[in-house]
């Protein structure tokens, strides 16, 4: 049971990077967003990514100025992900026992960190 829990999610992460590597190789270099964003975006949240990318406007017209919303909830979404991933990196110090729950709380905090980076990089106009 324990190693099909595993196995899944390894499954799950080579998904996420062939779909991450097809749309910022045909959609990322034609955005803003950039290769690199839409890489990294895809990889960790697949359908974000997708969105945030499809989103960003093309690279032919000006950047967007700048929108305090989008920044204050990226620097939201940025503390409070990292406070679990430091609070799970110390419950994990203490010397209990990984699981496969305790990685995909991992997996999925610093996928809340980048995007929350890159949100306030939006809300800035970058």
């Amino acid at each position: 049971m324990i190693a099909h829990s595993y196995i899944s999610f390894v499954i799950r992460l080579a998904i996420s990077l062939i779909i991450s590597i097809v749309c910022s190789y045909y959609w990322g270099t034609k955005k803003h967003i950039g290769w690199e964003w839409c890489l990294a975006l895809c990889f960790l949240f697949p359908i974000t990514g997708i969105v945030a990318t499809f989103l960003s406007p093309n690279i032919d017209k000006p950047k967007p100025k700048q929108n305090l919303t989008i920044k204050y909830l990226g620097t939201a979404i940025l503390v409070f992900s990292l406070l679990g991933v430091l609070q799970k990196l110390f419950d994990l110090g203490a010397g209990l026992p990984i699981t496969i729950k305790d990685i995909n709380y991992f997996y999925t905090g610093i996928a809340l960190i980048v995007y929350g980076y890159y949100m306030r990089l939006v809300g800035n106009g970058g």
